[in-house]
Parts: C-alpha cells; structure tokens; sequence
C-alpha cells in the first residue's frame, strides 16, 4: 500500500541518516596527533581526542597525557641519550599555530612538560612534515638529542620507573609515551636517511610566522 511504502521509504530515509551520523561521529574522533615512535601508551588513537584528549593550553597542557600513567599497563621505548634520535607521529587534523612541541619529564609522572629544560625541541608544521605528505596531514618527524643528564631519575640500567615523553600540537592536543633512556646503541633511533626532495609548500593561510 501506499502507506506501507512510505513508512519503508521513511524507516529507509532514517537509517541512511543515523549511519551517516555514526560516520561523522568516528571521523570526529580520530586523533588530531599521535606518537609512532616512541611508542604511544595506547594504539587506540580515538583515546587521544574530545573525551580525555584535549587540554587547557593555559593552564593543563604542562601536565596532560589523556590517559593516566600506568607503567604496567603501557608499552615502554628504549631511547638513547648523547646522539641524535629521531621522534616521529601522524597528524590527521592541523591546527594553529602549527607547531608541535616534544617535551621529556624525567620522573615517572605527568607533568612538567613546560619546564625549560624538560623541552627537547619545539618544530614547526613546515619543517616537521615528510616530504611525502599529500596535504597538510600525514607523516612528521623531529631529530632532537636527549642529554645524558636526563639519565638521573629514567635509566634503563639503574632500574628506574619509566619517564613521559609528550608530545602536544601546542593547540589541544596531545599523545604520550612511556620510556627509559640508555648509553646504549638503540636500533631504529637515528634519523632517516638524507633526502632531496622538500616538503611541499604549505597553503598562504597556514604559513608558519
């Protein structure tokens, strides 16, 4: 009947919308960034995000992780001290001021990312991208070298709790590692291999200033 058919048209109608819903919905939590290397506490990335991810840059970004220290239940890298090692994570959303900040707390605890000598470096989108990226999302990586004072409170050797490294889009967002520092040779920590190719220019509006 004509009635039947327009209340299957209609059920039809709304069951197009609400999965079109639910799509919009997973898109909207994916992470903006995450960590690859060292590796994150969690490789669920929508864990990164509105519900635990984000943060107050005035005032909790220095102290967040998005979810809670746990050395037992987080994987853990082992980072070299003294040479160059290369940080890398995946941006999926960019925001401004397009720049990304790695910080190391050297105690077994969140916080403390602001503090000056806890910043390994601060990077800026253009800088950071792979030259493969297509667009302004994709691949980043920073080469920083972390001091052997860090060493006090976050050796592998002497046993110690691991420490946090943060990474946060100096906007809301955020990804965390627990790791241990080592004087030993670490494979897959050096920066990659040289490249001629550059980055792809970033569109007028997003240019860093």
């Amino acid at each position: 009947s004509v009635y039947a058919n327009q209340a299957i048209n209609t059920m039809t109608t709304f069951s197009s919308l609400s999965t079109l819903f639910l799509l919009c919905a997973f898109s909207l939590i994916r992470a903006h960034v995450v960590l690859v290397y060292p590796t994150p506490r969690t490789d669920n990335d929508y864990l990164f995000t509105f519900d635990d991810g984000v943060c107050s840059p005035s005032t909790t970004c220095a102290a967040f992780c998005g979810d809670a220290y746990d050395s037992s239940a987080s994987p853990v890298t082992i980072l070299p001290v003294g040479v160059p090692t290369t940080l890398r994570w995946k941006t999926t959303v960019v925001h401004q001021p397009l720049h990304y900040r790695l910080s190391l707390n050297r105690a077994a605890a969140d916080g403390q990312f602001d503090l000056g000598e806890h910043i390994l470096t601060t990077v800026p989108h253009g800088a950071a991208a792979d030259p493969g990226n297509v667009g302004m999302t994709g691949s980043f990586s920073a080469t920083v070298t972390i001091p052997a004072s860090a060493l006090d409170g976050c050796s592998q050797a002497s046993g110690d709790e691991p420490c946090v490294l943060q990474l946060w889009d100096v906007y809301y967002f955020v990804s965390c590692a627990n790791v241990l520092l080592t004087t030993d040779a670490v494979d897959g920590a050096g920066p990659p291999a040289p490249t001629t190719a550059s980055p792809p220019p970033l569109p007028e509006q997003f240019t860093d200033t």
